[in-house]
C-alpha cells in the first residue's frame, strides 16, 4: 500500500482518496512506512464508516495514519427501497460527530477549496453543489442536522475492454511495475478494490449484470463535483404545476376524442411527457417524478368515461 501511494503521488495528482479502511495495525515498520507515504504525498484522504463497535461509533484509520493524512471522509452509501444506490449522504452523523463524504473531502483537496456558507446554501469554491440546508432557526442551545443527499449523476459502468471507458482506470500491478502511462497527472485519484469476492459492490441505475464497486461509485460522485454536474430533483411547486396542467390536458383530450382514439392520444401524450422528462435529465441534469404523471395518464381515460356515463344518466 505504501508503494502504491508513492507510485500514485509520483504522477503529481491533485488528490488521492483511499476507499480502504485502515483501522487495524500490521507491524511497526510497515505502519510507519505507510504513514510516511501519506505525509510525503500531502494530499491523501482516508476512509471511515459507521460502526457498532464498543470501542467507538466510527471505524476509521489508525491515529498514526490519521495524523499524516490530509482529511478523512465517510464511505456510506444509500440504498433506496428497491435496493438501488442512487445517492450518498453529504454528512454521516453519529453521537461522536459528523463526517463529510469521502468524495467531497477529496474534491476539497483537489480544488484546494473550502465550503463557503451563504443564503442557506453551501458551495464548493465557485461551483454550487446540491447541499441545501433544510434546517431553519434553532433555539439557543440546540443543534440539529437535516438529512442531505448527493444524487449521483452516474456515467456508464466501467468494464474491461471498453472502447471509451467512463474513467481512466489503472491496475495497481501496472502502476507498481511502471508499465502504466503517466496519465494521472493533475487528476484526482481514487484507490479501492474492484474484486467481486470482496463484496464491496452495490447495484446502481447503470449496473448491467454486475453490481458497481464502491470505489467506482465514489468516482462518479467525485466526477460530478469536480465537473460541476449537479443532478437534483425539480422542486415541488413546478412539479405540482406540471401535474395539474397534465391532468387538465389529459381530461380534455379524452373527452374530445372518446373511445379508442382518446386512449391512443393519451398514450402518445404519456410517451412525449416521458421523453421530455428524460431530456431534462440528460441535458439539464434535473429529475422529475414521473410516477404521479403516469397515474394521472392511466386514470384519465376511465374517469373521463365515468363523466360521460354521469351525463348520460342525467339525460
Amino acid at each position: 500500500m505504501a508503494r502504491l501511494v508513492r507510485a500514485s503521488a509520483a504522477q503529481r495528482p491533485t488528490a488521492i482518496g483511499l476507499d480502504i479502511l485502515l483501522s487495524e495495525a500490521e507491524d511497526g515498520p510497515a505502519d510507519n512506512d505507510l504513514a510516511k507515504a501519506f505525509r510525503d504525498a500531502g494530499n491523501v484522504v482516508l476512509a471511515a464508516k459507521v460502526s457498532g463497535s464498543p470501542q467507538g461509533l466510527w471505524a476509521g484509520p489508525l491515529p498514526l495514519f490519521l495524523a499524516n493524512s490530509a482529511r478523512v471522509g465517510h464511505v456510506q452509501a444509500v440504498e433506496d427501497t428497491d435496493g438501488i444506490c442512487r445517492s450518498v449522504p453529504v454528512q454521516e452523523l453519529t453521537a461522536e460527530g459528523p463526517r463529510w463524504a469521502l468524495a467531497l473531502e477529496t474534491a476539497r483537496i483537489a480544488r484546494r477549496g473550502v465550503f463557503e456558507e451563504g443564503s442557506g446554501r453551501r458551495w464548493l469554491e465557485k461551483d454550487p453543489t446540491n447541499l441545501d440546508d433544510a434546517s431553519g432557526p434553532k433555539p439557543a442551545g440546540w443543534k440539529s442536522y437535516a438529512p442531505q443527499l448527493l444524487v449521483i449523476d452516474f456515467r456508464e459502468q466501467y468494464s474491461p475492454g471498453q472502447r471509451i471507458p467512463p474513467f481512466v482506470v489503472v491496475s495497481a500491478s501496472e502502476l507498481l511495475s511502471g508499465r502504466s502511462e503517466p496519465e494521472l497527472r493533475r487528476k484526482a485519484i481514487l484507490i479501492g478494490f474492484g474484486a467481486t469476492q470482496l463484496s464491496d459492490r452495490l447495484p446502481t441505475p447503470v449496473s448491467d449484470q454486475m453490481p458497481m464497486p464502491g470505489v467506482e461509485i465514489h468516482a462518479n460522485v467525485l466526477d460530478g463535483l469536480l465537473n460541476g454536474r449537479d443532478l437534483r430533483h425539480i422542486t415541488l411547486l413546478p412539479q405540482i404545476l406540471f401535474l395539474v396542467t397534465f391532468s387538465l390536458l389529459s381530461t380534455w383530450l379524452v373527452l374530445r376524442w372518446p373511445g379508442w382514439e382518446g386512449v391512443l392520444v393519451q398514450t402518445v401524450l404519456l410517451v412525449v411527457s416521458y421523453w421530455a422528462g428524460y431530456w431534462l435529465f440528460a441535458n439539464a441534469h434535473r429529475l422529475i417524478a414521473f410516477g404521479p404523471v403516469l397515474c394521472v395518464g392511466i386514470l384519465a381515460v376511465p374517469l373521463a368515461q365515468l363523466e360521460n356515463l354521469v351525463v348520460v344518466n342525467r339525460d
